[in-house]
């Protein structure tokens, strides 16, 4: 196999020469002081092997080189690692010293507590800068420090101060303590005090309300008789002087029913057993009935009175008709009662009030005497009038204005005038309503009026519409009355049988059928609303002849308020107040005739 080389190198050793399998290979050897790299490449790789390239490397200089490196670089090492020696002892001085004695100073600081102390050093470098830093360290250190001690010293002050103040609030405490349980006794004692007046006031109303009732009925009972034949005497043959006489006498009669109407009002308003009805009227009708009611009166003193009611303001309204009425009459007849010459005129007209569109504002103007400007401001106190000679010379109780002005305050209204002595005066009063949905339920609605007769005439109309035989059960302890009632009746073509009491009319009900029953509620043995119950019972078990109630209408002298609602409660059908009269009487006939059993 040719070989190849380079001159003076080195030829196979030991006279090896590599096959084509050892081609790739690399190895070393050594032996006796040398060693070899032996390397064998192929070539002609593409076209099959041409042959191999044998490359041996000595290494002995390669050894030899090394260790003189080897030596140079120990050599360079041991020489530095003197100059860091030397340069660390030079530095010690600058850097180390410095920086132990700051460690030490910090060390003494730490232990001490004493952020007072300082260090200092004289270069400015970055060790001065740190000696520096350090400093100011312990100077905010020992601002902070005595800030503290002194908010120590501060909160000690305060809590001490504080803990006194509590003391002293404690001490405080306990005696408002002391104070509050003998208040709460007090209190107590007030309570249990109050409690009892409040059972005696309650007993005290209760008795106040009975006495109400009692005058009512006694004061009425009495008055019905006084009332009632007078108008009867009124409608019999009598000279004009009778007449006169009769007419004197009613009239003194209804101005007596009025003064005493209106203390027991004024008593049931003080005592809170005063309410009002609502129900459907006809504020227009209403306004023209008391009209009506007083143009006798304004003609005898020539004085012309008008009613104006306004065509935009409602007519169809719910509230209490009665109370509206009375309020009306009150300031009209006292516009009647002051004036001697000119007019009075009435207006009715729509007006917002208490938030309701659709209320009204009714004011009476007269021409009247006046009202000095001071006894103005007392006008709506009870009892109370412009000047002492006016009840003299007019009359009255001086508690008109004082009810109205409650009346419409229940309302939720108000009431007011202007005056001017000698050219007249304006009063005035609002009422908030609602407009009504319908004519035909407001007619429906209507119930019997509490008012006394407008005139002395008889509803005869009634008469031809009752049947040929009508009888009538009038239950009645008052002779007087019983008289009365009974004459009423049979002037009306009723044919009619008398009951003292209760008991009495439950057992001739049960005797004969009858047509039609007024009950009086208050008699002996038996009342009417006992009696009423027991017909009811009769009729229950079968005794009415064809299955419909018999009308029981209760005429009673209680107007408190209740009275009504307790009545048909109890099974009545209808109530009138006394003092009663033809016109009354008339309608409750014309009213439940066809529920009249034939």
């Amino acid at each position: 196999m040719p070989s190849y080389h380079r001159a003076g190198g080195l030829g196979p050793v030991d006279g090896f020469w590599p096959s084509f399998d050892d081609r790739g290979k690399a190895w070393v050897e050594s032996g006796e002081g040398k060693a070899h790299v032996k390397v064998v490449f192929k070539f002609g790789q593409e076209q099959g092997p041409r042959g191999n390239l044998y490359v041996i490397y000595d290494l002995t200089q390669a050894r030899l080189q090394f260790l003189r490196e080897m030596l140079i670089v120990s050599l360079l090492a041991t020489g530095a690692v003197s100059i860091a020696v030397m340069a660390s002892r030079k530095l010690q001085h600058f850097i180390l010293d410095p920086v132990l004695l700051l460690a030490e100073a910090t060390d003494k600081i730490a232990s001490d507590k004493d952020y007072s102390t300082r260090v200092f050093s004289p270069s400015k470098d970055e060790i001065g800068q740190l000696y520096h830093g350090f400093n100011r360290m312990l100077e905010e250190i020992e601002y902070r420090d005595e800030t503290i001690r002194k908010a120590n010293d501060e909160l000690e002050d305060r809590v001490q101060e504080r803990t006194a103040a509590m003391q002293q609030a404690k001490a405080e405490t306990e005696s408002i303590n002391k104070q509050l349980l003998d208040a709460n006794q007090k209190l107590k004692e007030s309570i249990e005090e109050a409690q009892q007046l409040a059972i005696e006031a309650q007993a005290a109303n209760k008795a106040k309300s009975e006495f109400l009732a009692a005058m009512s009925h006694e004061i009425r009972t009495p008055m019905n008789g006084v009332i009632g034949f007078t108008n009867l005497l009124l409608n019999s043959d009598l000279s004009e002087m009778q007449k006169d006489y009769a007419q004197t006498i009613k009239n003194s009669g209804e101005s007596l029913l009025i003064i005493i109407n209106g203390i027991l009002d004024f008593s049931k308003i003080e005592a809170g057993k005063f309410f009002l009805d609502s129900e459907p009227f006809d504020m227009a009708e209403a306004s023209e009935e008391v009209i009506e009611l007083l143009s006798a009166e304004a003609a005898a003193k020539n004085l012309e009175l008008k009613l104006f009611y306004e065509p935009d303001a409602r007519r169809r309204l719910v509230g209490d008709p009665g109370r509206v009425k009375q309020i009306m009459l009150n300031l009209i007849s006292n516009a009647l009662k002051f004036t001697e010459t000119g007019s009075i005129r009435v207006r009715v007209e729509k007006m917002t009030v208490s938030g309701h569109p659709e209320g009204l504002k009714v004011s009476v103007t007269d021409t009247g005497i006046g009202i000095p400007a001071d006894k103005q401001s007392v006008l709506f106190e009870k009892f109370s009038q412009s000047d002492n000679s006016t009840t003299r010379k007019y009359g009255g109780t001086g508690l008109g204005l004082a009810i109205c002005r409650e009346l419409v305050s229940m309302m939720s209204g108000e009431i007011g005038f202007k005056s001017e002595p000698g050219i007249g005066s304006v009063f005035w009063f609002t009422l908030a309503f609602w407009e009504l949905g319908s004519e035909k339920e407001a007619d429906e609605s209507m119930i019997s009026s509490e008012k006394p007769a407008e005139d002395g005439e008889f509803d005869l109309s009634v008469v031809n519409l009752l049947p040929e035989t009508f009888r009538v059960l009038l239950v009645e302890d008052n002779a007087v009355n019983q008289k009365l009632a009974g004459k009423i009746l049979e002037r009306m073509g009723c044919s009619v049988d008398t009951a003292t009491n209760g008991k009495e009319a439950v057992s001739m009900f049960a005797d004969l059928p009858y047509n039609m029953i007024f009950m009086d509620c208050q008699m002996p043995e038996m009342d009417g609303y006992e009696a009423t119950r027991k017909i009811r019972n009769i009729e229950t078990a079968g005794n009415s002849s064809n299955g419909k109630q018999v009308p029981i209408i209760a005429i009673t002298a209680n107007a408190m308020r209740g009275d009504r609602e307790k009545c048909l409660e109890e099974g009545m059908d209808d109530y009138i107040a006394k003092p009663v009269d033809a016109r009354q009487i008339g309608r409750a006939l014309e009213r439940w005739r066809h529920h009249i059993q034939l």
